[in-house]
């Protein structure tokens, strides 16, 4: 009865025998787990995250001297094909100045053969030519033989003569007219000669006619006009 106990085997789980708990080693940190399943942190006081974090702050300077080189190699090519295009541009300016030179090798400054610069354009045909002549000598003839000399006088306004006829009971009473026009300070006398009094210039503007004679009677006329005149009443009316 006071004998020892049987002893008796751990149980085995799925297939597995239970192992003990083994007890810390000296100075070694006991794995425990955060809530949530994350491992809490070690020794330290860093975490597994903290331990595993990438250093971006080392990687800066290398990013900005590489973005430094791509911007500077840029500007190269940049600068280089400026460059080259200037020069082009140069040479080509400088082969057409040189193109209208003479050349000093080809002797008399240059000039013993410039048939190839002669202007190659079309050449009016002689008979054209000669028509155009006979066109423009025919119009100048004409403006000259219809050319009034009156048409510039007055300051442009131009002049004609004026012709009066007088006829009917009363014309004996008059014995010449006069011509005013106020416009251009024009003032101007004819006789009344055979029933008809000419004044050869008269400004091409409205001009008073009056007829003198015992009752002075007023009509009105202007440069170019022709006109027969009556007395009772008075009435003067282009012919």
């Amino acid at each position: 009865m006071g004998g020892r106990a049987p002893e008796v085997e751990a149980p085995r789980v799925a297939g597995r025998g239970l192992k003990r708990p083994q007890a810390p080693q000296p100075g070694a940190y006991p794995p425990t787990h955060a809530p949530g399943g994350m491992q809490s942190p070690g020794p330290g006081g860093a975490t597994p995250f903290a331990r595993n974090q990438v250093d971006f702050g080392s990687n800066a300077a290398p990013s900005s001297a590489n973005s430094l080189s791509v911007v500077s190699i840029v500007f190269g090519l940049i600068f280089m094909l400026g460059a080259a295009a200037m020069a082009a541009v140069a040479m080509l300016a400088v082969g057409w100045y040189g193109m209208g030179r003479p050349n000093p090798l080809d002797g008399n400054d240059g000039l013993a053969d410039k048939t190839h610069l002669r202007d190659t354009g079309a050449v009016a045909d002689p008979e054209i030519r000669k028509l155009r002549q006979q066109q423009r000598a025919r119009a100048t003839k004409n403006a000259e033989d219809n050319y009034d000399p009156m048409s510039d006088m007055f300051g442009g306004l131009g002049a004609g003569p004026v012709t009066v006829y007088t006829q009917g009971a009363g014309k004996e009473r008059y014995r010449g007219i006069e011509i005013v026009c106020g416009q251009v300070s024009f003032r101007k006398r004819a006789p009344l000669v055979k029933d008809k009094a000419h004044i050869p210039i008269v400004p091409a503007a409205r001009c008073r006619l009056v007829f003198q004679g015992a009752v002075p009677v007023k009509s009105w006329v202007t440069g170019g006009d022709t006109v027969r005149c009556t007395f009772e009443p008075i009435v003067c009316r282009q012919i």
